[in-house]
């Protein structure tokens, strides 16, 4: 089996109280088949059902006329239905002008567009203004006024796999690849820290935990991993569905709000448990006289949105709440 490396990224904003939080940066591609490996969780992905992925953008050709109708109160927002997100236009952009570039990132948090540049520190210097300029030029040509654009030079760090690594990545690889061939369903196999443990998630309609946990048991004694602790996670499959739907609606609606300076938006969440929750946090003070009227403008394009075509193919048969979060973090909508 072919296992192919996924490129995601959550931004971690300020946390909000919402059972099950969610962050609105959330980028995944479509994959088959993935593996994963970070510092604190290591996992082997396998999923071959469309739509358990988050997809950040929708389709090029996504806009109904009512649609066209919010995006000409908000012109950006039409941006978010097309093919590419910003970042890979402005990464495009910068590559059709012949500019060495490893990567654009967008920082949430802070507002920023960062641009790294791969070369000497010599080219680094040439360019950096020019390319500056030319990334806020296209912001501005499209709209986003509420980020700033920073660009830095990429200098290469090696990183080093240790032997306990590798062995790792070759003891998830033998488990995850002997489970399948013995037919159970496997969505993740994960080694974590702290206790050390190894986790297998299995849909919730996977019966059979007590011979996978026999399967596991015989793999890790004959690596000399007897001690290591096991755990079967039973997975629900709508549940993720209706994660994975509501990411994709989270972020064209936070990418929107987020890019404009007026709407004053400085994150958005979202939780799916026990219903879908829309959690827009913004720098308005609760204290403001018009606090309640800006917080209810938001409140009703953010409805707008959700009401069309589009979203509600997403949102299916969902209820769901919409919170706009004062500086302050209370609710004023």
């Amino acid at each position: 089996m072919n296992h192919f490396s996924s490129d995601y990224v959550k931004k971690e904003i300020d946390k909000i109280d919402v059972p099950e939080e969610k962050l609105n940066i959330a980028i995944q591609n479509a994959l088959e088949c993935s593996i994963k490996s970070s510092f604190k969780k290591k996992l082997i992905y396998y999923s071959c059902a469309a739509g358990v992925l988050i997809s950040l953008f929708i389709g090029s050709t996504f806009i109904s006329p009512a649609m066209a109708t919010i995006a000409s109160k908000v012109p950006y927002l039409s941006q978010f239905f097309e093919s590419k997100p910003i970042t890979e236009i402005i990464h495009e952009e910068l590559l059709d002008k012949g500019y060495s570039i490893q990567g654009i990132g967008m920082v949430v948090k802070r507002k920023t567009i960062s641009v790294t540049i791969e070369g000497s520190e010599k080219y680094y210097k040439d360019v950096k203004n020019e390319v500056e300029k030319k990334v806020e030029e296209l912001l501005k040509s499209r709209g986003y006024d509420a980020f700033k654009v920073e660009v830095v030079r990429y200098i290469y760090e090696p990183v080093q796999i240790s032997e306990e690594q590798k062995k790792e990545e070759e003891l998830m690889n033998q488990i995850f690849n002997e489970l399948k061939k013995q037919n159970y369903n496997v969505l993740t196999v994960g080694i974590l820290e702290r206790p050390k443990r190894l986790e297998v998630d299995v849909p919730n309609t996977e019966e059979r935990i007590e011979e996978i946990k026999l399967i596991i048991s015989d793999i890790l004694e004959n690596r000399g991993e007897d001690s290591m602790r096991i755990k079967i996670n039973q997975i629900d499959l709508e549940k993720r569905d209706r994660d994975s739907r509501w990411a994709q609606i989270t972020s064209i609606v936070g990418n929107g709000l987020l890019s404009k300076k007026e709407f004053k938006v400085t994150g958005i969440a979202y939780s799916v448990f026990p219903e879908p929750e829309l959690n827009i946090k913004t720098s308005i003070k609760s204290s403001d006289s018009n606090a309640k009227e800006q917080a209810e403008k938001l409140e009703k394009l953010v409805e707008e949105f959700l009401k069309s075509k589009e979203a509600e193919d997403l949102i299916k048969n969902d209820s769901y709440i919409i919170n706009v979060l004062s500086k302050d973090k209370k609710k004023i909508n």
